[in-house]
């Protein structure tokens, strides 16, 4: 189904959400891609076993990185420019 919404309606109310990090569920159903063919999260859970270290830098404020455990004991998280990122880094 195609709804006509006006473009500029569609940013007004997406400036009026709440976002949490890099979690856009606020805005799901408005958005279609197709899915990458290759998958972050399983390449990163492949290679942690073995890592003597990590560092994240640009993949939004740490929230992923708050999930997998054991990390290795030189983790360095989250670099971002965005201020809401930066609290989540700091609660993760």
């Amino acid at each position: 189904m195609i709804i006509d919404v006006k473009y500029d309606e569609l940013v007004a109310e997406a400036l009026a959400t709440s976002f949490q990090g890099w979690d856009f569920a606020p805005l799901s159903g408005r958005v279609f891609e197709d899915p990458l063919p290759w998958s972050y999260e399983r390449l990163l859970l492949a290679c942690l076993p073995d890592a003597i270290s990590l560092l994240d830098l640009g993949t939004g404020g740490g929230e992923f990185l708050s999930k997998p455990a054991p990390l290795p004991a030189r983790t360095y998280r989250a670099w971002s420019r965005w201020s809401c990122d930066a609290l989540n880094a700091a609660r993760a």
